[in-house]
């Protein structure tokens, strides 16, 4: 990626491996992302620093998030609310 300084893709590159498989990324955990860029800290530095996520892409997962649960909640059989004091 020209124009780019080593340590902007060494950012892009974690953010990558971090990333969940649906928005684009590896998925990998934190540990594992860790690892591989040599932090031996058992991932808080790339907890802290790198596993950023973009606001588009956070509001993205919840409401997918916020989609799926009213699909499930929609599938449910509706239960007619007992008596006072029984669910």
């Amino acid at each position: 990626m020209p124009g780019l300084e080593f340590y902007e893709l060494r950012h892009r590159a974690i953010q990558w491996m971090i990333d969940p498989s649906h928005d684009g990324g590896l998925g990998l955990d934190i540990q594992t992302a860790a690892h591989i860029a040599g932090h031996h800290d058992g991932g808080y530095l790339v907890c802290r620093t790198y596993s950023k996520l973009a606001e588009h892409r956070a509001l993205a997962r919840t409401r997918r998030a916020i989609d799926a649960y009213q699909q499930r909640a929609h599938k449910l059989p509706h239960q007619q609310p007992g008596p006072a004091g029984v669910a």
